[in-house]
């Protein structure tokens, strides 16, 4: 619930050791978010639209999505979270893209004002 520093110590056979930290921070005052992996835009009215989701959300500043070429497919600024009018459907220039692979970019905000850069790929589904 909190930001969180850990220490891991490994110790060998032979008396030999190591240790590392890491710290886990809490984000969005102690809420969960969720950005799918995996989208199937195909009408069935289940998981059509690829948007970001979950307790804690203010906005979505900016969402930049990639083909594997790196051309721009979606883009959008200052959108509401927890909205899937306002996420990508698979559609660029009209037209359905093929299942495939891609990147995104975006910037979650908060409710209490904390920006969360997040990126990582979608896999659309026909």
């Amino acid at each position: 619930t909190v930001s969180t520093n850990y220490e891991c110590i490994g110790i060998n056979d032979a008396g030999c050791s190591s240790s590392d930290m890491v710290t886990i921070h809490a984000l969005c005052g102690n809420n969960n978010f969720f950005v799918p992996n995996t989208f199937s835009p195909n009408g069935d009215g289940a998981n059509d639209v690829f948007y970001a989701r979950g307790t804690g959300l203010f906005n979505i500043r900016s969402c930049h999505i990639f083909n594997r070429l790196g051309q721009l497919v979606f883009e959008s600024s200052s959108t509401e979270a927890n909205n899937p009018s306002a996420g990508w459907n698979g559609i660029y220039q009209g037209k359905a893209l093929p299942a495939d692979a891609y990147v995104f970019v975006m910037e979650v905000v908060c409710e209490n004002k904390t920006v969360i850069p997040v990126k990582g790929s979608i896999t659309l589904l026909r």
